[in-house]
């Protein structure tokens, strides 16, 4: 099986993975009861893509929420010690990722640009990530 949902059409294969012996019933229950779409290359099922589409989706969702949490928990450790990480949009409707420590000037964490919000989002959490992770460890020596 593929992680789509769908599976190779090719029946012979299909037969042997899943120890039927008579390919001719499987063909059958392939194409005969309107219970799979077959395509050249693959086979799947209406069913089984759209559980796969509302598992997907509550997975985003929870990612995105533990993503959210940790930013704040680690937001808030490096607050403490006066280090900002931030986005800003230029006027290229690119956006760029920043830190700042206590009111220093902004320097740039890195020099990448993001042209979509969300992957900025998500580079901007590995940044603080990594900035605690160092803290972390500096603390413990």
């Amino acid at each position: 099986m593929q992680n789509n949902g769908s599976v190779e059409n090719n029946l012979e294969l299909l037969a042997h993975q899943l120890r039927i012996g008579d390919l001719e019933v499987l063909r059958a229950v392939v194409n005969d009861y309107g219970l799979f779409i077959v395509d050249d290359d693959i086979i799947s099922n209406d069913r089984v893509l759209n559980q796969l589409s509302e598992i997907t989706q509550r997975s985003d969702k929870a990612r995105g929420n533990a993503l959210k949490k940790h930013t704040i928990d680690y937001e808030r450790e490096l607050s403490e010690l006066g280090l900002k990480i931030f986005i800003e949009e230029d006027e290229n409707g690119l956006y760029k990722i920043y830190y700042q420590k206590n009111a220093e000037e902004k320097k740039r964490m890195d020099y990448t640009t993001y042209e979509n919000l969300e992957h900025a989002e998500k580079a901007r959490y590995e940044h603080l990530k990594e900035q605690v992770n160092i803290l972390r460890d500096k603390g413990k020596q």
